[in-house]
């Protein structure tokens, strides 16, 4: 008291300030019917609530989190997890030995354990939408769901032979390769499957296909292609007799990849005519490859996870003890690789980060669904295009219909939104993409720039766009992320989007 009463005008402005700090901070959060976070740039993560939601902010795209949500590879289960497939940037599904089946909706952010009724190890895995799955085993064993994965009922394949690997060209035309020369095909999405004579009894590993054209990775080096659906096959026995193959991968009708057992890597420029050998991991077992443009693939085995540019390789982990299966990064900026012990990476498909600062508001706007409003300044963008990708949720394209200017400065236009969906008239063009959980925002002429004098060119107003992220099928729980990269130029979803886009910052949604 007597401390008060010898310094009353330092006390009092001290209150004030604090009082106006709170009332500050009060108005911030009830803003905009309850924004729970205004982001500006990525220097640090960070976790908020709001009305029982979470969002984290993430400075690299999103990986499988451990209980603390650190970011690096975790178990999802205890059993090797042997194969991984998704459609568009949520859905997953990846499945291994005693039967085990786990599937997200979120991408990834949670893996739910199901039931599959089968104990015989399941060794590939084909998502062919965000109902209806299927996986493949040993004993003949095909399992499928239209239930987002749910349930899973038994098909009959006509055969106790192992199936090792199964793979669609379109929404309804599927292939399934086992033991002794075994090919299954299905027309009907997998209702019912037929088999397809080879004619050798060789054992097949692997299966690609672009449209008709497919290929087939088999022991002893050999490559079996088929350039009409299946209906007759032609085999390449350049490759050495002592390669096993383990994995093929095609992203379009003329590139390819083919890894083996010891290490080996073979590309194709030429639609399989050609193979060469491009690089060797010596002592590395190479079990999974996934080819997701015309210059890069991904590689997983033995101790290694592998991003090859046109036969530059990048190791993404080398750590001896973990034993990579599959992987699945497709052309969304980030995927995972699966492996021994329930083991779940994630894989980047960007190779940068970029520095500009825009803002994100979000906002709670009612059960199970997101609003979130992005705003774009002139002043501050130096990329010509940001593409937004939002693994779990569907974006409301109504709400996207146009731009609202936020500022007073003159403008001389507005961004343009460009949707990305799957051509079907397009046979290089991948067969299960999800053209409503991402958009290209197309900034050119909007950008402002700055002459040597420092005086200010072009647009320098700011513009906003409201979104709304509507949950996937079975996405029950309203949890994802949402994704926001820059890039240079426009480019479609079978275009080498490493080289154009730089990842900005991943926000983590959560319902819970």
């Amino acid at each position: 008291m007597k401390e008060f009463l010898r310094k009353p005008t330092l006390y009092i402005i001290t209150s004030i300030v604090l009082i106006v700090i709170v009332i500050i901070l009060l108005l911030r959060s009830c803003n905009d019917g309850g924004v729970i976070g205004i982001i500006g740039d990525k220097k640090n993560d960070s976790t908020k609530t709001f009305n029982k939601k979470k969002f984290r902010t993430k400075n690299s795209v999103i990986t499988t989190r451990d209980s603390a949500g650190t970011n690096k590879p975790a178990n999802v289960t205890n059993n090797d997890l042997l194969a991984i497939s998704r459609f568009g940037a949520g859905t997953y599904l990846t499945v291994g030995k005693g039967g085990t089946i786990l599937t997200t909706h979120n991408g990834g952010i949670n893996w739910v354990s199901r039931t599959s009724g089968v104990a015989v190890d399941l060794l590939g895995a084909s998502v062919l939408n965000t109902r209806s799955m299927l996986a493949v085993g040993k004993g003949g064993t095909i399992l499928r769901t239209n239930d987002n994965g749910a349930t899973w009922s038994p098909i009959a394949s006509g055969t106790p032979k192992d199936l090792k690997a199964i793979c669609f060209a379109d929404s309804i035309t599927g292939y399934i390769v086992g033991t002794d020369g075994l090919i299954l095909k299905t027309s009907n999405a997998g209702v019912n499957w037929s088999s397809i004579s080879l004619g050798s009894p060789i054992a097949l590993n692997s299966v690609s296909f672009v449209g008709l054209k497919g290929f087939i990775a088999a022991d002893g080096g050999s490559i079996y292609r088929t350039t009409n659906g299946g209906g007759a096959w032609m085999i390449d026995t350049s490759l050495p007799s002592n390669a096993n193959l383990s994995g093929v991968s095609f992203n379009s009708t003329k590139r390819g990849t083919i890894i083996d057992i010891d290490g080996r890597i073979y590309d194709t420029k030429d639609g399989g005519a050609t193979w060469l050998l491009t690089n060797q991991l010596t002592g590395k077992k190479l079990n999974g490859v996934h080819r997701i443009s015309n210059k890069t693939s991904f590689i997983v085995g033995k101790g290694i996870i592998v991003r090859d540019d046109n036969a530059v390789l990048t190791k993404l982990d080398t750590a001896g003890s973990r034993v990579y299966n599959a992987v699945d990064p497709y052309p969304y900026m980030s995927g995972y690789a699966c492996g021994n012990g329930g083991l779940m990476a994630g894989v980047n498909i960007t190779t940068c980060n970029d520095n500009n600062h825009h803002n994100l508001v979000f906002y709670a706007t009612g059960e199970g669904t997101w609003h979130l409003s992005l705003r774009v300044s002139g002043y501050h963008n130096k990329k010509n295009l940001c593409r937004i990708i939002s693994p779990g949720f569907t974006l409301d394209q109504s709400i996207m219909a146009g731009w609202t200017q936020i500022d007073r400065e003159p403008m001389t236009g507005f961004p343009i939104l460009d949707f990305v969906p799957f051509d079907p008239n397009e046979p290089d063009s991948p067969t299960y993409a999800f053209g409503n959980d991402f958009v290209d925002i197309d900034l050119t002429g909007y950008y402002q720039e700055e002459n040597q004098s420092g005086a200010n060119r072009n647009s320098p107003s700011s513009v906003q766009l409201d979104l709304v992220l509507t949950p996937i099928q079975g996405n029950s729980g309203s949890s994802g992320s949402f994704q926001f990269y820059f890039g240079s130029v426009s480019t479609g979803v079978n275009d080498n989007l490493s080289d154009d886009f730089c990842h900005f910052v991943t926000y983590e949604l959560s319902g819970e």
